[in-house]
């Protein structure tokens, strides 16, 4: 965990990794902060990043990386899943088409307690092309 301080606001950040894998067509995938283990399509609550001290999430950056090959560019959906219970859109036009999509959203207001985690959520979509060797990474800026 990394204090900041960004616009006169300080706050810290979370971060989040996981192993490389290779996703199914329309398929929900979770991942927290393991990365020797990759996501797995079985439920959330499993890779649970707690959060320290009460704030509001303000942003979220997620990095995901086609190591192997590239999928097309069907657009699936990542989020940030709050307590397994409620998930944000971060986006909904991430496009692995590409080695490194970023998927970001700098305008979040979810507010968390000392206690509650966070997850990152990923619905696959029917890709005609999968993508392979995907590692994914995130960083959640909260204040």
């Amino acid at each position: 965990m990394a204090v900041i301080r960004t616009s006169n606001t300080s706050g810290y950040c979370l971060q989040m990794a996981a192993a490389a894998f290779s996703p199914a067509d329309a398929t929900a995938y979770f991942m927290g902060n393991n990365p020797a283990t990759a996501p797995t399509a079985a439920s959330g609550s499993q890779f649970r990043v707690y959060c320290p001290s009460s704030g509001t999430v303000r942003a979220c950056y997620i990095f995901v990386n086609s190591v192997t090959t590239t999928g097309t560019n069907e657009q699936s959906t990542i989020a940030l899943r709050l307590n397994n219970t409620t998930d944000t859109t971060v986006s909904s036009t991430l496009d692995n088409s590409v080695a490194g999509a970023v998927a970001s959203n700098t305008a979040l207001n979810i507010s968390v307690v000392q206690g509650d985690y966070l997850e990152i959520k990923w619905t696959t979509p029917t890709w005609a092309t999968n993508p392979t060797g995907v590692r994914i990474s995130a960083a959640i800026f909260i204040s």
